[in-house]
């Protein structure tokens, strides 16, 4: 048995979710170890969709365009029942620079993360599988076994990214609530003819089921189709493909040229809590659900950037671990509004009867129609619109947000453009940094003396992890420090106008607003997590 140099955290399981916290962690600076019981990465395409907020995450601990160079832009989606055009509806539009996302197979999503991590000096421990582990109340003894016997270590902390069957959550004991889809589900990843040129995701209504088809590249797609319950479990065959299509989409679609033929089942689960002491999980660890939408790996790589932030500032001794439960408390919100709004779509979605059906047809066929529905779709899919509700880390009341009132606490962030005396920028390129962001948008002539009051009113012991953006709109030529913005961004956008500022979370949403004339939230926000030995 071998004893090796303790990481401070380990990471079970190296797919997207395991590669983001990865990528976060470095990013904060914080060390750890990744392990995966797979001799290989995934040679499967598996889940496809890369949404914008994923994306612009990314962005901040790698660089994300190369997924976007590889991928497929998400434009249109088109709708179809009984093969003939429901509604057809535009994506593009979303307020991103990754604009609303791209299909992109998950091998090739996971090689790039690999890469990214290899670039940096790390490299991903494969065969090596977590046998044993108990909390101990200060980190967490771990026992591994791998190609060249087994080793115990002890890092602060255990992170299960370890997928459905995770070791993690079933070393920890837990319950996995939830249920099964009776239905057997085909999937294809072949080359499809006779499609629309502009349809990137397409949606087939039928009485007997559901079709769907997603464009990877060029006329290579995803095709899946549920069939009524059968005890047989039989990866299905071409022609078993063909017949589905023949039935329930559009004249035409002919597929050919197979490269993954497969049968699966949905489950929707969820664990009732994401922390339990010093072990944590993310992704389908912690929840698992109908992949409708598309948002299952999108989610748990969010949950790995909310994660990795909170989980720095108490490694460092910066925060209480108080923090961390904020982790359990938003990410199991967004994970249980996940479950319900997946599950709403995919009923909706696979209904037999012709009565209901039907109706559900001439619903969407006029309110796609609608700008207000087809901007609240597009939120959705994009997850540009997801915000976190009021917890004990912050949040607010979003019913303003979005509509030129501001970016209220728990939304995202929107990208603005900046400039300084180095050029032009964006607000997000700022963001990237990895600490928390103070936006301080202040008047040339009485500047100096609100800076200062905002800047005295951090505690001491967080002025390192609190970067703060002195940001004017009144001089058309910013000098020193000080950053330009237009007043109308500020004040409508973001939310601050003179006089005011945000503090602005290393996952970009917003935290905070306040008045610079009086940052007392400012200082009361930072003392509530302040340790009691680092009390000024």
């Amino acid at each position: 048995m071998n004893t090796t140099q303790q990481p401070d955290v380990l990471i079970c399981g190296a797919g997207p979710v395991g590669l983001t916290l990865a990528t976060q962690l470095i990013r904060h600076d914080v060390p750890f170890r990744i392990i995966d019981r797979s001799p290989a990465r995934t040679d499967l395409s598996k889940a496809l969709s890369l949404f914008p907020r994923s994306l612009e995450l990314l962005q901040t601990g790698i660089d994300a365009h190369p997924f976007v160079h590889d991928g497929t832009p998400i434009e249109h989606a088109f709708f179809y029942a009984s093969g003939r055009p429901l509604s057809r509806l535009p994506i593009r539009g979303a307020d991103s620079p990754f604009g609303s996302g791209i299909t992109l197979p998950q091998n090739r999503t996971e090689e790039i993360l690999e890469d990214s991590l290899a670039a940096m000096g790390v490299s991903v421990e494969r065969s090596m599988e977590l046998e044993t582990f108990d909390d101990l109340g200060d980190r967490v003894r771990c026992t591994l076994t791998g190609p060249d016997g087994s080793e115990t270590i002890e890092p602060s902390w255990l992170i299960g990214c370890d997928g459905a069957h995770s070791a993690v959550r079933h070393g920890l004991g837990l319950e996995f609530p939830g249920s099964a889809d009776d239905d057997r589900w085909l999937l294809a990843d072949c080359i499809l003819e006779g499609i629309d040129p502009d349809l990137t995701i397409g949606v087939c209504f039928h009485h007997e089921g559901l079709l769907a088809v997603f464009r990877i590249k060029g006329d290579r797609f995803r095709v899946t189709a549920n069939l009524p319950s059968s005890d047989s479990r039989n990866d299905p065959t071409l022609e078993d493909i063909q017949e589905v299509l023949d039935r329930r989409g559009p004249n035409g679609w002919r597929a050919h040229d197979p490269t993954w033929l497969t049968e699966f089942r949905i489950s929707e689960r969820k664990v009732d809590s994401y922390r339990h002491g010093r072990c944590l999980l993310a992704g389908d660890a912690a929840h698992i659900h109908s992949p409708a939408g598309g948002q299952g790996m999108n989610t748990g790589m969010q949950d790995a950037c909310n994660l990795a932030w909170k989980l720095a500032l108490v490694q460092r001794g910066v925060a209480t671990d108080a923090l961390l439960d904020s982790y359990d408390e938003e990410r199991s919100e967004i994970g249980r509004q996940l479950l319900a709004n997946t599950g709403r779509m995919f009923k909706a979605a696979t209904m037999r009867s012709r009565l209901a059906s039907g109706l559900r047809n001439t619903v969407l066929r006029f309110a796609m129609k609608r700008t207000s529905v087809q901007n609240r779709f597009r939120d959705f899919l994009t997850e540009l619109g997801l915000s976190y509700p009021p917890t004990s880390l912050g949040g607010g009341d979003h019913r303003d947000a979005g509509r030129g009132h501001g970016t209220a606490p728990g939304r995202r962030v929107p990208d603005i453009v900046m400039t300084s005396e180095h050029g032009a920028d964006t607000l997000h390129d700022h963001l990237a940094d990895p600490r928390l962001s103070l936006l301080l948008h202040i008047e040339a002539e009485d500047g100096l003396q609100q800076v200062a009051t905002v800047e005295n009113s951090i505690p001491r012991h967080w002025r390192s992890s609190i970067q703060v953006l002195k940001i004017m709109s009144d001089a058309p030529h910013p000098t020193g420090s000080f950053l330009h913005a237009d007043a109308g961004d500020l004040q409508h956008r973001i939310g601050i106008p003179r006089g005011t500022f945000a503090l602005v979370r290393p996952d970009g949403y917003m935290l905070l607003l306040g008045s610079a004339a009086d940052p007392t939230p400012l200082l009361g926000w930072c003392n509530r997590y302040t340790p009691a030995s680092r009390s000024n």
